[in-house]
């Protein structure tokens, strides 16, 4: 069964009509796609990024093979708690690591508490977060998976072999020369400045994002009106 359409494809995702992995058409290698989002699916466990070509105008698929988990955070003096919950349940796993602390500016030491699914962490009475003070337990997974690799939705991606790398577009040389009469120069004008460099690098990523084609993708809005009953708001 082939599927063109990213109605068709986003059907795959109901729950009566989810498929296996080997039924979803995978990303083929050398074809720069689009990242448009990142699904978990739980009956695999997995997360699921899915692209757009614009050429052929078809959805591809790829399934997670970095075996991203969904964890928390909390801090060492919740530290008997945690050991307590991970020696009851087995699902559970700790490890030790450090953040900085933005309200003290300091590095700390805290403890990542890893789950084999996000309903583990939060969304459910008997998860984690409910059991302990948490961090960082109420960020969605696909989320929180997509910063962790360093996946832009909105973005070119392209696969080479297992790995799934990013694909840029070369910028026109209208945009490189009003950056360069606009931006470039006056920052070379100032580059003992403190930061500059740094600031530099940042309006060239931005740029480069910014200026990466927008393909025509197909989309179907819905206007809903609500008739409310007389007297009551809403």
């Amino acid at each position: 069964m082939k599927l063109n359409n990213i109605l068709t494809q986003q059907d795959y995702f109901q729950s009566d009509k989810r498929k296996r992995y080997g039924d979803l058409q995978e990303l083929p290698e050398n074809t720069p796609s689009l990242l448009l989002s990142a699904i978990y699916l739980g009956d695999e466990q997995k997360v699921y990024l899915k692209f757009y070509d614009s050429t052929s105008n078809r959805i591809y698929f790829w399934r997670d093979r970095t075996n991203h988990k969904p964890y928390c955070y909390t801090k060492t003096q919740y530290k008997n708690i945690a050991e307590k919950i991970v020696q009851i349940e087995k699902k559970y796993s700790l490890e030790s690591t450090k953040k900085i602390d933005l309200i003290s500016d300091k590095e700390i030491d805290i403890l990542k508490i890893i789950a084999p699914d996000p309903l583990s962490i939060g969304g459910t009475e008997n998860s984690i977060r409910e059991k302990v003070t948490s961090w960082e337990a109420d960020i969605k997974y696909h989320e929180n998976y997509l910063y962790d690799t360093g996946l832009i939705p909105g973005s070119y991606y392209i696969r080479k072999g297992e790995e799934i790398k990013r694909f840029e577009y070369p910028i026109s040389n209208k945009v490189q020369e009003e950056l360069k009469n606009l931006l470039w120069n006056k920052i070379k004008e100032e580059e003992d400045k403190k930061g500059n460099k740094e600031y530099r690098q940042y309006i060239t990523n931005w740029a480069q994002l910014l200026n990466q084609p927008i393909p025509n993708l197909k989309r179907v809005s819905i206007d809903i009106e609500v008739e409310s009953e007389e007297g009551r708001m809403p």
